[in-house]
């Protein structure tokens, strides 16, 4: 992919709705469902190019990460040795790691115009939260570019249409966790608000 207007990697970001379902040991495919807003963008600092994933389904950034890379290839490839992720030249996303007691794959495509990943998650072992060992949580992220770039004028669109569409968003300051095995970081993220 070319880095230009058009590209994945002209910083423009994607905006949409992330779906997570999880499947338990014990309780069954899809004992957990829930939805919420998302987005990707491909920003440039010192390092080269970073991946940042915002999505937040029950509170705010329990589906974001960061992920330092640099382009390669014609495409992308994150610089951690925990969590592999590229982004190939014709367009798909694929990946693997592990962060702490978790087991993580990526697998998905980008255009100049969409960007679909599913993130699976597999705990290691039990969570804080009394989830059992083996528990899968996928995350779908639909994003597309069809937002504007101007100030936000529109309500907080909460609705079902507004979860497939976002015509206005501002970029907001977030904490997002650094899958790269840094702390967290304080980074600017898109926000869809109509």
């Amino acid at each position: 992919m070319r880095d230009g207007i058009g590209t994945p990697f002209d910083g423009r970001p994607y905006l949409g709705s992330v779906e997570v379902r999880a499947d338990v040991p014990g309780q069954g495919a899809g004992a957990i469902r829930d939805s919420g807003r998302g987005s990707i963008h491909l920003e440039r600092n010192d390092a080269g190019v970073a991946l940042v994933l915002a999505g937040n389904i029950k509170v705010e950034g329990d589906a974001s990460f960061f992920l330092d890379g640099r382009r390669a290839d014609g495409g992308w490839r994150s610089r951690s040795e925990e969590v592999q992720v590229g982004i190939d030249a014709d367009g798909t996303v694929a990946g693997h790691g592990r962060m702490g007691d978790q087991q993580l794959r990526f697998d998905g495509r980008v255009s100049p115009t969409d960007f679909d990943l599913d993130v699976e998650v597999t705990l290691a072992a039990a969570s804080a939260k009394g989830l059992p060992a083996g528990t899968r949580f996928v995350f779908a992220y639909r994003l597309r570019r069809d937002a504007g770039d101007g100030p936000a004028t529109a309500s907080d669109g909460a609705d079902d249409e507004a979860r497939t569409s976002c015509r206005r968003f501002v970029w907001r300051v977030r904490n997002i966790a650094d899958f790269s095995g840094g702390p967290m970081r304080m980074i600017q993220v898109p926000e869809c608000v109509g």
